[in-house]
């Protein structure tokens, strides 16, 4: 599976004339301890939290995007959800106050650093699922003129710990004995990859590519043996005949990079699908690569329907889940309506066609959510 998240952390600017977010009905009342959960009979899990008041909320839906249940909590700006072994992690990229809660209902609080857990404002970047392992981040700060992130894993039984120096990170990945960071360095004015060795927990490099916004999205993505990252250079005016996005491939073994340019269309998002990489750019094409960046097919969307819900500026894409053939997309409106907040489409992975679109409306809602938001897929309930 592939994830890509999309504006998870919008400036502020934005998110007051922007971003509106989604879903269900459920009154803001505190959860007792001993609620049961629906977690392994969903399909799909969605966190929606307010960026500085204590008020989040879990939206459980089935395979028809009904609503199973919410839950709601007392965190702030949870922006990473994740489900490892049995229980689902939230992540604040806010305050120091994190959260497991498992299907019994039990939400208990937790610090992603024991050294830091009274500074309540060394929150975490994101958490990501690694390999039988979570890789989890803290933005400890400025100490010592030095801006200092940790990057926090388990491996061969051990808690390992990689402190980035002024890094500010994006995303990461779990491959071949290593952590690939994306960040963007205060050292070079550039977006990059920090490569950490797994074992010893020691910065292996630093890797670049010829073009700093080909990272910038901060998402890598598995093809093969290789590494998929792309983004797009928000500095080019509409006049300016400079590359606009770019993708880029990393090999995760060899550390030699590729890079294709896009001249005059920018990028939406990316996935990888059967072993070739698909790019959605907004002049409404499909590019199909392989792994050595050749195109294979360049089309049109025939659907008119993906960017009918991007058209007028009704709507906003959050993340992205490509898995099992499907690219599930979360929406979020930008009006401030506190009833019809968005809404998760499903796509076929080869043509962009849609297959199933779940409505999520709002009842006796009363709080804006939207500020933060994540959302993930299940594997046990993608089937059916």
């Amino acid at each position: 599976m592939c994830s890509i998240k999309i504006n998870s952390t919008p400036p502020i600017s934005v998110l007051l004339v922007a971003t509106l977010i989604f879903l269900v009905a459920c009154t803001h009342e505190n959860i007792s301890t001993d609620k049961k959960v629906n977690i392994e009979n969903s399909k799909y899990i969605v966190s929606l939290s307010r960026a500085r008041e204590p008020y989040s909320k879990l939206l459980f839906l089935n395979s028809d995007g009904a609503l199973l249940q919410s839950y709601a909590y007392k965190g702030y700006s949870i922006n990473s959800i994740n489900y490892f072994k049995g229980k689902l992690f939230l992540t604040s990229n806010r305050l120091n106050e994190h959260y497991i809660l498992d299907s019994n209902g039990k939400i208990e609080e937790y610090s992603n650093e024991n050294e830091q857990k009274n500074n309540k404002y060394s929150a975490s970047w994101f958490t990501r699922k690694g390999k039988k392992t979570l890789i989890e981040t803290v933005n400890v700060g400025r100490i010592n003129n030095e801006y200092l992130s940790d990057v926090i894993y388990s491996y061969k039984g051990q808690k390992k710990r990689s402190t980035l120096v002024n890094q500010y990170l994006n995303g990461a990945l779990d491959k071949n004995g290593k952590i690939f960071v994306e960040s963007y360095s205060e050292n070079d004015k550039k977006n990059g990859i920090t490569i950490i060795d797994k074992d010893s927990a020691k910065i292996e490099r630093r890797i670049n590519f010829k073009n700093s916004f080909t990272s910038s999205s901060g998402e890598l993505i598995e093809c093969n043996n290789k590494i998929v990252t792309y983004g797009n250079d928000n500095s080019n005016s509409s006049q300016n005949v400079a590359a606009k996005s770019a993708i880029g491939v990393l090999n995760s073994e060899t550390y030699e990079v590729l890079e294709y340019l896009f001249d005059k269309e920018k990028i939406i998002f990316s996935y990888v699908y059967k072993n070739d990489i698909y790019i959605i750019t907004d002049n409404n094409s499909i590019y199909k690569f392989n792994d050595k960046l050749e195109i294979i097919e360049k089309k049109e969307i025939t659907d008119k329907t993906f960017f009918a819900n991007l058209t007028g500026n009704n709507y906003t894409i959050r993340k992205v889940i490509c898995s099992d053939g499907i690219v599930s997309v979360l929406y979020t409106s930008r009006k401030f309506d506190v009833k019809n907040l968005g809404f998760i489409a499903e796509y076929k992975c080869d043509d962009i066609g849609l297959l199933n679109k779940f409505n999520i409306n709002l009842k006796n809602e009363k709080m804006w959510l939207g500020e933060v938001v994540d959302f993930i897929k299940l594997e046990s309930a993608a089937s059916g």
